[in-house]
């Protein structure tokens, strides 16, 4: 996936697929911190603080590497602790298609067929809600 991401077509189809500078971050973990509580007024230090974080790992980073990331933080800012709840039901595997498989060729061709005369559609991976397979039983 690193080395078809290189490529320059590739680049100019997901900027082009999905915006300018999509190329600087897909390849790239995201995360949005989606809640904050903590405190009991505005002008308190508040003695704990609680988040939600939703972090979107791309193909082929795992999650206990990031869980490892997060507990090599933790300890630089004494006397900060955590603790860590996963919400499971949220939370997918990576997932996708080898670039060279057969069915990307079929695709790219059939897609060719449509508009002889234009470029064969590149191939490029999706920044997620690509985990339908999943909700109609189709093993991974």
């Amino acid at each position: 996936m690193e080395r078809h991401l290189e490529k320059p077509e590739v680049k100019r189809a997901i900027d082009q697929a999905m915006g300018p500078g999509t190329i600087t971050i897909i390849a790239r973990p995201t995360v949005n911190v989606g809640t904050i509580k903590g405190g009991l007024k505005v002008n308190m230090i508040p003695e704990t603080c609680i988040f939600e974080l939703d972090i979107r790992m791309p193909v082929g980073m795992r999650e206990d590497t990031v869980l490892e990331l997060i507990d090599t933080i933790i300890p630089q800012y004494e006397p900060a602790s955590i603790t860590i709840k996963k919400q499971a039901a949220a939370s997918n595997p990576f997932n996708y298609s080898v670039i060279d498989h057969p069915i990307v060729r079929h695709l790219k061709d059939n897609a060719k067929s449509l508009r002889p005369g234009a470029d064969a559609p590149i191939p490029i991976p999706s920044m997620g809600g690509s985990d339908s397979q999943k909700q109609v039983s189709i093993p991974y």
